[in-house]
Parts: C-alpha cells; structure tokens; sequence
C-alpha cells in the first residue's frame, strides 16, 4: 500500500511539472519602441532591441527576442505606409505600421524595385567608374538620367570615346553634359525601342581623370519603361 502510495505521489507531482511547463499563451504584442516608424528607402530592419511580450493564462509575462524568422513582408524597396508582421505562433501574430519615405527627395515616391549600383574598377593606369542594373521590375528601358558628380579634387573625361554604353539592343543613344568645373555629368540614355535590363550587367562605363578620394556619387536618377517615367533612389 505504501509503494502505491509512493507511486501515485510521484505521478501526481509529474504531472503536475508537465502541466507547469506547458503554460498557455493569452496574448502578444510588441514592446513599445522596439521599431522605428518610419524608414528609409532600402534601409534594412533593426531588431536590437525588439521584444515581443508574451503574456500567459497565468499572468505572467515573457520579453521574448524578436528574431529574423518571426519578421514578415518587411520591404523598403517603394515608398508608402505598409504594414509587416511579428509572428510568435499561429495563433499569435502582431501587425506592425510603419512608413517608407525616400531621404533624398521627400516629395519623390520610389514606385519601383529597380536599382543602380556604382562601383569603381582599375584598368592599367586607367581608372573608371561602371554603374550596373542591379536589380529591378522594369522589363524595358526606353531611357535613363542620371548625374555623376564628384569632390572638387577629381574631374570626369567626358569625352565621347571614354563613355561607353553597353546594351544587347542597337540603336541605343546616349548624351552627356559636363558641369564648367567637371565634376558633375549630367548623362541621358535613350532608345526609340526600349532596351532589355540584364540583372548584373554593366550599364556604361565612366573613365575618370585625377587622384583624390575618388569620391564619386550616382543620383537623380530617373528611368522611363515608355509608358511613365520611375525616379529611383541615388546608386550605392
């Protein structure tokens, strides 16, 4: 009898732990400041410091770190209020507002996924800045703006033979104007026909004259698909 007892006792108290151990979710939200409300174009999320509060049946509360796989539809890629989501299980899923705005020209929607990018190459003595498509939802390119600009110590060549245009479409044209000083080049692209966008490839190259930094920046940079015009973010 005293072993059944002793026995009944210890099934008693396990399960009692397992009922512990199991507690039931009631709710969950978000710590308060855990994200920003408002974010740059192509700014990625910051989860320092970002909390859900998990609260149980009993009670008790929880600050559980929010991680990478509980964030969803976070996207910075086009302006505009949206909303993405905080996920602690499926029955517990927290929307988050927030709002995209574009920090170079407030009053300029980005309305595209469309990216340049500017990176510099050596070649010899040579020394050239080449922008590549790198990303984007336009399926043609009926014509590009954009302005080179650059420090005071380095002037652009904007002569002809050391601006090249790549394409696979002919009948690609291109104009460039150089500021007095050479360091801003105001370059147009065009095509009657619209030119095909390879993901990755070379757009034009730029040779550029002087030493310095090199500092050289890619902005204001506007694309037409011949049915509306796109501004899109200045290239990193």
């Amino acid at each position: 009898m005293k072993k059944f007892t002793l026995l009944f006792l210890s099934l008693l108290f396990c399960m009692t732990l397992i009922g512990c151990s199991e507690r039931k979710v009631s709710s969950v939200t978000v710590k308060p400041n855990s994200f920003k409300s408002s974010y740059a174009v192509d700014e990625q999320l910051n989860l320092d410091g970002a909390f859900a509060i998990v609260t149980y049946t009993s009670g008790d509360k929880e600050n559980v770190p929010v991680t990478p796989f509980m964030v969803s539809d976070f996207d910075t890629s086009t302006t505009g209020q949206k909303t993405f989501f905080v996920t602690y299980d499926k029955d517990n899923v927290v929307e988050v507002p927030y709002v995209v705005y574009n920090d170079e020209y407030a009053s300029r929607p980005i309305e595209t996924t469309a990216r340049f990018t500017l990176y510099a190459e050596t070649a010899g003595d040579d020394f050239y800045y080449i922008v590549r498509f790198a990303q984007g939802d336009l399926s043609a390119l009926c014509a590009a703006t954009m302005t080179l600009t650059s420090s005071s110590d380095l002037k652009i060549d904007a002569a002809l033979s050391n601006l090249e245009v790549f394409t696979d479409v002919n009948n690609l044209s291109f104009d460039a104007k150089l500021s007095p000083g050479g360091t801003s080049l105001k370059i147009v692209v065009f095509n009657d026909h619209g030119a095909p966008l390879e993901i990755g490839g070379v757009f034009l190259r730029l040779k550029v004259l002087g030493g310095g930094n090199r500092a050289v920046s890619l902005a204001n940079i506007t694309v037409t698909d011949g049915v509306r015009d796109y501004y899109l973010p200045k290239a990193n």
